[in-house]
Order: C-alpha cells, then sequence, then structure tokens
C-alpha cells in the first residue's frame, strides 16, 4: 500500500492530457498573433540576444526555441503548454504532501497527506479557470513563472528536510530567477518564501532569516532581474508610449485602479467555486465612483486584514491568505494595467483556494463519520466519490471550454455572447469579418466598437481599411485622422493615411503621413519607399533616389526599393547603375518577373538596341 502511494502523482499526468489533448490542433487566437506569429525576435534562436531582449526573456526564449522546431505549428506550442501545466500540477503535488508531513501538521494530517495532496493537484490541474494559462499560448508567461514559483518553494522545503542544504538553496534561487525572466508576478516569491519558512520550517520570523540568510540573499538578487528588463522602468515611467501596465496607463490612476480591483478579486473567487461563463475578454469598466465599490471593498478588506493578522499570530493557518492574496498583487492592487480582469492572472492563487476547500471537506468528513464504528472505510469512500464527480466535472467543463479556442470566430462569438457591449470584441469580430472580406459585416463591427468607446483608436485604422477596399477613399482618410487625434497610433496607421492621401493625389499631405510614420518607427521601409514614389511621380529623381536609399538602409533586403531605385536611374538614363539596382533586386527575390523585364531593358538601353519603357514603378 506505501509502495503504490509512490506512484500517485503519476496519475496527474493521464489526466492532464485528456482533458487538453483535444485542443492542440487550434489555431492562434488574439495575442498569439502579435506575440508569436508576428514577432520576428522569436522566430530566430540565433543571436539569443534577439529573443532575450524583452521584459519576459525566459518566455520568449522557450517561444523561440518553440519555433525553431515546430515553425508556426501550434500544435507543438501548446504541446509545451501542456507539458509545463502537468508539471507544475506535479510540483503542487509535492508541495502540498511534504508539507503536510512537516512537524506541525503531520499529527493531523500527515497520515492522508498523499490523499489530499492528490486532491489538489489534480482539482487544480482540472480546473478550467486554467484553461486561459495553458490553451491561450502566449499566457505561458502565466504558467511557466508558475512552474518556477513552485519550484523555487519545493527546492527550500527540499533544503530544509535535507542534510545538503546548499544545493537545493541554490536551485531555489535559479528557480526564482528564471520566474523573474518569465513573468514579473514573480517579484512576490522571496516574500512568499519567507512566509512559507515561518509558517511551516521556523520558530519565528528572525529564526527564518538567521537559519536561511544566504537563500534570502540570493533570493532578494533576484529582484534585479526586473530592474534589468525594464519592468520597473516601465511600471515607473507615466512616458511611455501607450503602456498597458504601469502609472502611465491612460486613464487609470492608482486610486481608481485599487477601487475598481476588490469586485475582479471576488469574481475571481466566484470562478473558482463556480467556474462557469468564463470569457477571453471581460472588457471590465474601472470603478470611478466609491460608492458603486463599498461592499467589494469591505467584503475584500475584512478578508485581508484576516490574512495579516493570521500571519503575524497564526501563519499557518494565515499562509493560503497570503499565498492568494501576495500572488494577486502585482496585477490587483493599485498598479494599473489596461485590463484589469483576465483569469490567467488565477493561475497560482488558485491553488491556495482548491487547498483550503479540499482540507475542509476532509475535516467535515472526519468531523461527521468520527462516531461510526465504520468511518475509516466509508470516509475513504465519500471522499474518493467526491474527488471523482469533482474531476470529472472539472475536467468535462475544460474540455469544453477549450472547445471555444478551435478559432478566433468562434472565441469572439462567445466573447460577445458574454459580454455585448465589449468594444474590443467588436473590433476583433470585424478583423475576422474583413479578413474574409465580408466587408459591409466588418464595417457594422468596427462602428459598433467605436460607438461603444469613440476613443478607441485601434477601432478607427480598422474602419479606415475597411473603407478604402470600399472605395471610400476621403471617409477612411476621416477615419484615420480620427484614430491618430485619439493619441493611440502607430507608423502603420500613418503610413495607410499616407496611402489614401496618396490616392487623392494630395502628394504634400501624402509626404507628410509617410515622414510621421518614419518618425514613430524610423525603420519604417515601406514609408521611406513611398516618399520616393511620390517624389519619382512628381520628377524629383534625386529626392526619390534619397528615400528609396533610406529604405534599403532601414531594410538590407528590400528587393522593391532596389526596383524602384533601378526605375529612377532608367528615367536619368543611368543605365549601368539600372543594371546594378535591377540585379540586386533579382539577387534578393530571383522570381522577380518585374526585375526581370526591367534588367533587360536596362541593357537596351545601355547597348542602344530600342525596347519598350520599363515596368511602372509598383
Amino acid at each position: 500500500m506505501l509502495g503504490a502511494r509512490r506512484w500517485l502523482p503519476l496519475l496527474l499526468i493521464p489526466a492532464g492530457l485528456v482533458v487538453y489533448a483535444g485542443s492542440l490542433d487550434h489555431p492562434f487566437i488574439f495575442d498569439d498573433e502579435t506575440e508569436i506569429v508576428s514577432n520576428e525576435r522569436v522566430h530566430d534562436l540565433t543571436p539569443l540576444s534577439n529573443a532575450l531582449s524583452s521584459q519576459r526573456p525566459v518566455t520568449d526564449l522557450t517561444f523561440a526555441i518553440n519555433y525553431a522546431n515546430h515553425n508556426l505549428n501550434p500544435a507543438g506550442f501548446r504541446a509545451v503548454n501542456v507539458a509545463i501545466h502537468i508539471l507544475a500540477a506535479l510540483f503542487l503535488y509535492g508541495i502540498v504532501r511534504r508539507t503536510l508531513l512537516a512537524a506541525r501538521l503531520r499529527p493531523v494530517l500527515g497520515a492522508a497527506s498523499p490523499w489530499i495532496a492528490l486532491s489538489v493537484a489534480v482539482i487544480w490541474l482540472l480546473h478550467p479557470l486554467q484553461t486561459q494559462s495553458v490553451t491561450y499560448i502566449v499566457q505561458r508567461a502565466e504558467s511557466l513563472m508558475g512552474l518556477f514559483y513552485l519550484i523555487t518553494i519545493y527546492s527550500v522545503l527540499r533544503g530544509a528536510e535535507s542534510k545538503a542544504a546548499l544545493g537545493w538553496y541554490v536551485a531555489a534561487v535559479l528557480a526564482c530567477a528564471l520566474g523573474m525572466g518569465s513573468k514579473a508576478v514573480m517579484v512576490t516569491a522571496p516574500i512568499m518564501v519567507l512566509i512559507y519558512d515561518r509558517a511551516f520550517l521556523s520558530q519565528s520570523w528572525s529564526d527564518a532569516v538567521r537559519r536561511r540568510t544566504g537563500l534570502y540573499i540570493g533570493l532578494a538578487a533576484t529582484w534585479l532581474i526586473p530592474l534589468a528588463t525594464g519592468v520597473v522602468r516601465g511600471v515607473l515611467s507615466p512616458r511611455e508610449s501607450l503602456p498597458t501596465v504601469g502609472f502611465g496607463v491612460r486613464e487609470l490612476t492608482p486610486a481608481v485602479y485599487a477601487m475598481t480591483e476588490p469586485g475582479v478579486i471576488l469574481h475571481y473567487i466566484k470562478l473558482a467555486l463556480w467556474p462557469v461563463n468564463l470569457c477571453l475578454d471581460y472588457g471590465w469598466q474601472p470603478v470611478h465612483n466609491l460608492s458603486q465599490a463599498t461592499m467589494p471593498i469591505v467584503v475584500v478588506g475584512i478578508l485581508l486584514l484576516l490574512t495579516l493578522w493570521a500571519v503575524v499570530w497564526r501563519p499557518i493557518a494565515g499562509f493560503l491568505g497570503a499565498w492568494f492574496f501576495l500572488i494577486l498583487a502585482p496585477t490587483s492592487s493599485f498598479i494599473p494595467l489596461a485590463d484589469p480582469i483576465f483569469e490567467h492572472r488565477m493561475y497560482l492563487p488558485l491553488a491556495a483556494l482548491v487547498t483550503l476547500a479540499v482540507v475542509a471537506v476532509y475535516g467535515v468528513l472526519i468531523d461527521v463519520m468520527r462516531s461510526d464504528e465504520r468511518a475509516p472505510a466509508a470516509r475513504h469512500y465519500v471522499a474518493a466519490i467526491l474527488l471523482v464527480v469533482t474531476c470529472g466535472t472539472l475536467g468535462y467543463l475544460t474540455i469544453r471550454r477549450n472547445h471555444d479556442y478551435r478559432s478566433s470566430e468562434v472565441m469572439w462569438a462567445d466573447v460577445l455572447a458574454k459580454r455585448p457591449n465589449n468594444p474590443r470584441a467588436h473590433l476583433a469580430v470585424g478583423v475576422g469579418h474583413y479578413d474574409a472580406d465580408r466587408v459591409p459585416e466588418a464595417e457594422k463591427a468596427f462602428r459598433r466598437a467605436i460607438e461603444l468607446d469613440p476613443k478607441y483608436g485601434e477601432a478607427y485604422f480598422n474602419l479606415g481599411n475597411t473603407l478604402m477596399k470600399k472605395g471610400w477613399v476621403g471617409d477612411a482618410v476621416l477615419a484615420y485622422r480620427a484614430g491618430i487625434a485619439t493619441g493611440y497610433y502607430s507608423a502603420a496607421d500613418y503610413y495607410n493615411l499616407g496611402n489614401a492621401l496618396r490616392r487623392m493625389e494630395k502628394f504634400p499631405e501624402a509626404v507628410d503621413a509617410y515622414s510621421l510614420a518614419t518618425w514613430v518607427d524610423p525603420n519604417h521601409a515601406e514609408s521611406y519607399l513611398h516618399i520616393g514614389n511620390v517624389y519619382m511621380e512628381n520628377g524629383f529623381f534625386r529626392d526619390a533616389l534619397k528615400y528609396y536609399e533610406s529604405a534599403i538602409e532601414a531594410k538590407p533586403d528590400y528587393a522593391l526599393a532596389y526596383l524602384n531605385m533601378g526605375a529612377v536611374f532608367m528615367e536619368q538614363s543611368r543605365y549601368l547603375d539600372a543594371i546594378e539596382a535591377f540585379e540586386k533586386a533579382l539577387e534578393l527575390k530571383p522570381d522577380y518577373e518585374i526585375a526581370c523585364n526591367n534588367l533587360e531593358q536596362a541593357w537596351a538601353g545601355l547597348t542602344g538596341t530600342p525596347a519598350p519603357q520599363p515596368d511602372p514603378v509598383p
């Protein structure tokens, strides 16, 4: 029997595979497109500095490794996410079991430790609230950070039990460092380790620090990583353009965010207990009036005060509350985030609620069946039935939720069904219509998004693109300018405005728009190219060449820039220069038919052979 218990955690592996196997072939969605599909930084492992130059270097490095092995096959990315989640559940099992076997809890819960640990780990593993951290690929940052967080705690626990403590403590510091490079929520880990140490391993706070001074110095040193990666600067600087986190987030002050988050926290608790109506994007509105947040603030405030009291005076009882509130603190306190709520933020905090529920149910079973001589056997049967029913229900809900990820269209339809006034959902639905060439439906969706949020710059730009597709160029210009007026713009938005103005033959204004695109992004090669095209079309060949050179400097493999440069040389009868430019274009793009034709015409011009004019500039 004792030997069989050693194999209990292995049950977590098939359990995780069963509920997530059906989601492996689902496509990239939402931020997967920008952070993986279009993110060239993770498309090459060499040099490593490409992937490591972000605020989440460890996460991006794993994406780069995925890309190197699977290109843009989402199944490979999702398989890694599932593996991370199962591995995290195994470490959670180890932490719970060994904690219950510690001297302070062994007399009460030690005998049941494997079964309690298995119950906690499998419920946490199968809970549908975890799908956003697993099935939504880009949220690997959360699950990977969670894995390293659990490894850190586990290593400290093992070090305290071991005669070879140094090795375990070094492992804890390394895991903490990797977690810091995965997601900045890891900044809470050193504090959480200290609380765990005081609750289960040491006699007092000073005793914990004195016995493991080197460990805490090492853990504290890992706080330098968010500083080095720019996370701290991003949080503190209000000057960062279009920030999504920190004190520069538009229209969200720390006070407003602090009033909003108690309601979010209560919603998280509700989803943990009753995980239905999960939503990818809530469009949660900030609370600007204190009277609207009074009840959530009171409830969460009481829970938080009880947790603080327990951490100081009853550390064992306070540990789970500290785990819940402390890990949520970076995203659910007073530091503004553009999105007040995302389900993936509950990845680790959920473990506290699950552990509390499992231990509470176990306690109730003991109390209810204490007087029955058949209590031990009956208790085991009842506990087993409850666990099977719970896991079956959660597993079914998780499989069903994973089904929503089978396409962007299905997911955003689900979001709109649950949050019909979410402007970002209307935008996403509109993008789907636009990509499918359903122009009227796309226009309707973008206009609805603007109606819900008149300052939604991205919706204006997408509306402009849709109007351009309809041929309504003047209306598209108005939409682009309205988007720019909101302050939410990119180089591509100025570039699109320039294209519209060029079609209207408003050449000076088009050049101004393209120039602003290069101001936003000095490496926006397409804008340099189109400024050159405007100058060429109007006979200013010297200026055109200058901007084509700038386009090539920004994008050395830009075959089109070489093609157009060659066309300018042809206009100036500089045939040798034209030949060199066209040959370079063909070197970069061997099947470039226009370049091949123009090269033939350049040779004809050089030799005096009559030949047609080169093809016009694209």
